[in-house]
């Protein structure tokens, strides 16, 4: 293969579990990628300090092998799709044996952090993020949604998965837009189309899918090449050629890179981990679809496919707010600059979710402890519990009557606000 390649392709994963398991076979492979110029780096499934399955300890092979191979040993790809395996997982985190929480969810918040937590554990990845570092070198993965929070949790590049019948310029706009915003790097994974032969799309569509990544600012661009159960190659020689038609490509246009650019910044509430695959696609693990989640789809691909490549997504978090308004001309946030929320009588003001009752605006996931809720005048007859601490607040000089639990609350607020309490 790297005899194939090496004229027309500069970058070579090693994932072979055959190689990887076996100290000497992948220091064969990685001394022939070396001198035919390749960079290259090992896909590691496990805890680079430990040796279960394999022969050797990753962590020890790699200082060593850094030390061979300078620059052209890249890094480490470190596990694969974290944050596609929590979204599509359901996990009842309340008997899970790695995150003991005593009480359920209350809060997007809370699934976020198990997501941190599952894959900080031990040796993972923060751990292994910081190894590399100290070498001079990164950590990489692939996945397929919430890019934001892959590198939130601490890789330096994440290739978007292209496969299926999945959006492009979507998947550009949500990893482009978290690596602007968070200062990593980025890249394309042309994955499988099919679950059976011939498995990836035709020799044009792939030379299409990498002329989009490169001149959308895409740093590094991988094809992923294995059948089930890694028994043999996928590519075909119509492959190759287009192989080699994209590698003229960039020598030819090496101003390209980058050249459709986002100034546009489409941000999403804190935490709102929706995976986009559909509609009906889920928030982290909760796999109901209601109508905001697909409003939320509808607006977002709508807009995407009106401004491609003009937007980027990227997610409300106060630690890259000032990152977000420096980097964009534009910046719009879900729901309020799409929505205007006449029809909802309440209202949370810290992201602009609308609700039709007290209980649903408090016990929303996506409501925060302390979020303020705007409820617009009205007689409210309904019971709710207070699952977490909320404030709720009027428009000026307008009174709000709640019938809560048989006890009649007569509330007028002037420039206050009532504080309910668990």
């Amino acid at each position: 293969m790297i005899d194939k390649v090496k004229n027309y392709t500069n970058l070579f994963i090693i994932a072979s579990p055959l190689i990887i398991s076996n100290e000497e076979l992948l220091n064969q492979t990685c001394e022939y990628a070396y001198n035919a110029g390749m960079y290259f780096m090992p896909a590691y499934y496990q805890d680079i300090f430990g040796h279960a399955n394999i022969n050797y300890t990753p962590s020890e092979w790699f200082i060593s092998a850094k030390e061979r191979y300078g620059d052209k040993l890249l890094g480490i790809y470190f596990y694969d799709e974290p944050a596609g395996n929590q979204l599509d997982e359901t996990i009842n985190l309340t008997s899970n044996n790695v995150y003991n929480i005593t009480s359920a969810p209350t809060s997007y918040m809370d699934y976020a952090n198990w997501y941190f937590h599952i894959w900080e554990q031990g040796n993972g990845v923060s751990t292994a993020a910081n190894f590399t570092h100290t070498f001079d070198s990164s950590l990489f993965a692939s996945d397929y949604a919430l890019y934001w929070f892959d590198y939130k949790l601490g890789y330096d590049t994440i290739l978007a998965e292209f496969g299926w019948n999945n959006s492009r310029p979507l998947q550009i706009a949500q990893v482009r837009g978290a690596a602007n915003v968070q200062n990593k790097n980025w890249g394309a994974i042309i994955t499988w189309t099919y679950n059976q032969t011939p498995y990836l799309e035709n020799g044009t569509q792939l030379y299409n899918d990498m002329v989009l990544a490169y001149n959308s600012g895409a740093k590094y661009i991988v094809i992923y090449d294995s059948s089930q159960n890694y028994t043999s190659s996928t590519l075909t020689e119509n492959h190759y050629e287009m192989l080699k038609s994209f590698w003229n490509y960039m020598m030819q246009n090496p101003d390209k890179q980058g050249s459709l650019k986002a100034d546009t910044a489409l941000v999403l509430p804190q935490d709102y981990g929706f995976g986009f695959g559909s509609p009906t696609s889920s928030v982290w693990q909760d796999h109901q679809a209601d109508n905001w989640t697909e409003k939320l789809y509808s607006d977002v691909t709508t807009f995407v496919n009106q401004h491609t490549p003009k937007v980027d997504i990227m997610f409300n978090d106060p630690e890259f707010q000032g990152s977000i308004q420096n980097k964009y001309d534009k910046v719009l946030y879900w729901p309020k600059d799409f929505e205007s929320n006449i029809s909802y009588p309440i209202i949370d003001l810290s992201n602009g979710l609308g609700y039709n009752t007290i209980q649903e605006a408090i016990s929303s996931y996506a409501t925060y402890q302390n979020d303020t809720i705007l409820i617009k005048p009205s007689t409210y007859h309904e019971q709710f519990d207070a699952t977490k601490s909320v404030i709720l607040t009027s428009q000026t000089n307008q009174t709000i009557e709640i019938s809560n639990l048989g006890h009649n609350l007569n509330l007028t607020i002037t420039n206050g606000q009532m504080i309910l309490s668990t």
